[in-house]
């Protein structure tokens, strides 16, 4: 009983900090999308005023919230994925705790 105890309490911190890190994933995500639009207009505006380095620059910087994106999707992705597994396992966790309280009382 005591180690389904300290299992389910185990992984319900786990649980915790996976979520955690989907907010920050979701929160960081958030700020780079916001920030593409601008940096692309950026862009725009230094091709149309022919200034082809800040242009180079600015792409680069397009190319780079990309890959941010692309990563950070990955990731997020990959710790909802854990996320699910651990509230399953918790689920199952508590469930057995359960179970084993009530052989307890009826014994």
């Amino acid at each position: 009983m005591q180690a389904v105890t300290q299992q389910t309490a185990r992984t319900a911190a786990q649980l915790a900090g996976a979520r955690a890190e989907c907010r920050r994933l979701e929160r960081s995500l958030a700020e780079v999308r916001a920030r593409l639009p601008e940096l692309e207009e950026a862009k725009r505006l230094a091709v149309a005023q022919r200034a082809f380095k800040d242009a180079a620059r600015t792409a680069a910087a397009v190319k780079e919230a990309d890959a941010a994106i692309a990563h950070g999707s990955a990731e997020l992705e990959s710790t909802r994925a854990h996320a699910d597994e651990l509230a399953l396992r918790l689920e199952r966790l508590s469930d057995e705790h359960a179970r084993l309280q009530a052989r307890l009382a009826s014994d």
